[in-house]
Formats: C-alpha cells, structure tokens, sequence
C-alpha cells in the first residue's frame, strides 16, 4: 500500500554536465503533473509526464529539473560569459549617456543567460536528465512506499478501535425487547393508564412496532461485511485509496443509521466514539493512493 506523499531526488554526473531532478508528490483525487524545466530541456517535456504517468495512478506531483556545467564558465545554470558580456555592453551604453549602471542578481534569470545545449551537449544532458528522472522515480516511490506502510498500521489500529465500540452494540442489541416493554409500561403508569396484562395483543403489537424501528441487526451485519472487506483491503497490494474511502463513507452510514435508532446511553456512547475513529480513518485514507 502506497500514500500519495512523497519525495525523490536523482543527481547524475557527465564530463560536461550535472542534471538534478527532484519531485514532489501529495495527494490528490486523481493525477496532476505540474514541470518546471529549464528551456534547454524543454523537449523531454512529454517524455517525463510518460514516465510519472507509467509508475504512479494518483497524486499531484511537482517536479523540478536543472543542469548546469561542469567548469569555471558557468554556475547553477547560467551562463557566466553571457552575463559579464551583458554587462560589459550595458556598461558602456550607461558610460556614453552618462546613466548610472543599476543590476542585480535577479536580472540574470531569465532564459537568455542560460547555458545553451545544443547537438553532442544536448544529447548528453538528456541522457543525464534521463537517468536522474529515474533516480528520482524510485526514490519518490520507496518514499511513498515507507509512508503508505506508516498508514496501514494507523488505519489497521482506528479500525480495530472502531470493532471494539461495536462489540457493546452487538451485545445491548438482544437486550431491546425488555428495555421497550419496561418504557411502554412506565409511559402507561405515568399517564394513569391501567397497565396491560402478559396477553394483551394490543400491548405486544406496540412492543412489536417499536422493536422492527429500533432493529439494527441489519446495519450491524453490513458494519461487520465492510469491516471483514476493508481488512482484506489492507492486506492487498496495489492501488486502493478510492475503494478504502467509499467503504469508510459506508461504514459512515450504517453508523449514523444505528445511532439514529437507539435511545439508549450505551449505544449513544459507542456510536460517538465510532464516528471518532471513522473520522480518523477518513484523513488517513485520503493520502492513500
């Protein structure tokens, strides 16, 4: 089981070149790709979307990839030679119409200080970005393999909690048929009417009628068929984020149905703490991818 939060990052090293590519990834509800690359490199565009898309199903994810030169003419990217020509030329046009010379360190970013790739050099740096990418891949996966283990255990111990504040449920359910005909009898006392006997009909339709509305047998067999199934779903590999949220949202309702059935404090108590660990169980599968 993998979460969608992650990070990776892949360095690799020519005779002329460095390329870095470093990527992000947070959760989202199907897959955003969002590049920036330096203009170079503009052309592995596609190639790079291709191969997030072939390893990932889910997440937003935020890559960066650069280059840069492996001697004294260039630093992070740039283009050194450029930009002390860039000077050297605006210096003297300030110097002729005696303008003072104002620049600085962010002036130099644009795309036209960038070191130019072209034929051998190009081909190098794509291969270098090519296999910083894949680095970067599998460094993004292990991280989201580590963090969706992490998860597992969190949801395998809200879901167990969940189970145990069933369990009381379960068991005050069989105790329904007394506890309703104990309530007919004390409305019957408190509004001075003759209490009916162990044979009247019309006393046993009553108890009857209000045992089939408070029947949650039902919801509890539902709650314990999405529980078995949501198990099993821990355990499995591959892709489950949308199927762990649809049975949450189930569990969800039978819960609610439950606690809007029961009037008793016990029940009340276990469905408050129940919804608790839903609501757990719900932030966690949202980084499920």
């Amino acid at each position: 089981m993998d979460s969608m939060t992650g990070f990776g990052r892949g360095e690799e090293q020519g005779p002329n070149f460095k390329a870095l590519v470093e990527v992000k990834s947070v959760n989202h509800r199907f897959r955003d790709i969002r590049l920036r690359i330096s203009p170079p490199l503009s052309s592995l565009e596609r190639e790079i979307h291709k191969a997030i898309e072939g390893r990932f199903k889910r997440g937003s994810f935020d890559i960066w990839v650069s280059h840069k030169t492996q001697g004294p003419s260039s630093q992070g990217g740039m283009d050194s030679q450029k930009i002390k020509d860039y000077l050297t030329h605006i210096k003297a046009l300030c110097e002729e119409v005696g303008v003072p010379l104002h620049a600085f360190a962010g002036d130099f970013l644009g795309g036209q200080f960038a070191v130019e790739v072209s034929g051998e050099k190009e081909k190098e740096v794509a291969a270098l970005v090519r296999k910083a990418l894949d680095k970067a891949l599998s460094s993004l996966g292990e991280s989201r393999r580590r963090e969706g283990l992490a998860l597992c255990e969190l949801l395998g111990r809200h879901l167990e909690n969940y189970a145990s504040h069933l369990a009381p449920i379960r068991a005050k359910a069989q105790d329904f048929g007394p506890i309703i005909r104990e309530k007919l009898m004390e409305k019957c006392r408190r509004f001075g009417q003759s209490l009916p006997g162990e044979e009247d009909a019309g006393f046993h339709r009553e108890v009857i009628y209000y045992l089939e509305k408070m029947d949650i047998d039902e919801e509890i067999g539902r709650i314990e068929g999405h529980l078995a199934t949501l198990k099993d779903l821990l355990k499995r590999p591959g892709p489950k984020g949308r199927e762990m949220d649809f049975l949450i949202q189930e569990l969800g309702r039978e819960t609610n149905t439950i606690g809007q059935k029961s009037e008793l404090g016990q029940i009340s108590k276990a469905i408050v703490q129940m919804k608790v660990q839903l609501e757990k169980m719900r932030e966690q599968a949202l980084n499920m991818e």
